[in-house]
């Protein structure tokens, strides 16, 4: 039961990673990671997720495609 929701106002996205209790948040800078009791993670939000992004599609446009 994976859910991923993406709010372009908040530029916010947020995957559910199953419906466990939340005890606690793990902070990284605009990643928040909540984790179970036993330390499950159920829940992650990516703040600021265009800034990741446009990093990501900017940097694999510059690789040069594979010839198969």
């Amino acid at each position: 039961m994976s859910k991923i929701n993406y709010d372009p106002e908040g530029d916010v996205l947020s995957w559910e990673l199953n419906s466990l209790p939340i005890d606690d948040s793990i902070v990284y800078g605009d990643l928040i990671i909540e984790v179970s009791p036993d330390r499950v993670p159920v829940y992650i939000t990516l703040l600021n997720a265009r800034k990741i992004f446009n990093f990501m599609d900017t940097s694999l446009s510059k690789k040069p495609s594979a010839i198969l």
